[in-house]
């Protein structure tokens, strides 16, 4: 499983770099769903987890998500446009 968040991490960080849009299944026990972002940034969460915070595409909102529960990462590279985050 720390390989995989690892994986998870790394590839994650470099979609952030690139501003590229992904989609990944979330795992959250009974209800696990695809989800496609744009990732903005890593950030750490509570009990030291790290968090994808991201432009949920279906949602059109700010999202953020725990990288542990997050599996079959691919790009969406030409499939989704990248949404930028807002200058705050």
């Amino acid at each position: 499983m720390v390989t995989e968040t690892l994986v998870v991490e790394n590839t994650l960080e470099r979609a952030i770099e690139l501003e590229t849009p992904v989609s990944f299944v979330y795992d959250r026990g009974e209800n696990t769903s695809r989800r496609t972002v744009s990732p903005y940034e890593l950030r750490e969460g509570k009990n030291g987890k790290t968090l994808l915070v991201c432009w949920s595409h279906p949602a059109e909102s700010v999202r953020m998500f725990d990288t542990e529960r997050i599996t079959a990462l691919r790009s969406e590279e030409g499939a989704e446009e990248f949404v930028p985050a807002v200058e705050r």
